[in-house]
């Protein structure tokens, strides 16, 4: 599984390349039950725009890409906590093909 950080304030934050949410969706919905994280970052979510995702009533906040080389971002953030999305841009790096999907948060408030 990912890595887990506490924050100044003793919240806790984790990071993840789950290379395909569905794959590893029970584990991740057992980790945010146990653990009851502020944030949960995904990289290589493979999620297709349709496809929707239930991680404990957190809000997530996701990035597909419609190019074939993107696989996905997403943050799942505990409900109750105030934020706004600061904008959705894809990155390609050259010369490779390497393309990611980036947004920004602004989490104006922690329980």
């Amino acid at each position: 599984m990912g890595q887990c950080k506490y924050d100044s304030n003793g919240a806790l934050v984790m990071h993840w390349n789950v290379r395909g949410i569905n794959s590893h969706l029970h584990s991740l919905q057992q980790f945010i039950s146990d653990k009851n994280p502020v944030i949960v970052c995904l990289q290589e979510t493979l999620l297709r725009e349709k496809q929707s995702v239930n991680l404990c009533r957190y809000h997530l906040v996701r990035k597909h890409s419609d190019m074939a080389s993107a696989r996905g971002v997403a943050t799942a953030i505990k409900p109750g906590i105030p934020y706004t999305i600061n904008d959705f841009v894809d990155i390609s790096i050259p010369p490779t093909t390497y393309v990611t999907s980036l947004f920004t948060l602004n989490i104006t408030q922690l329980e």
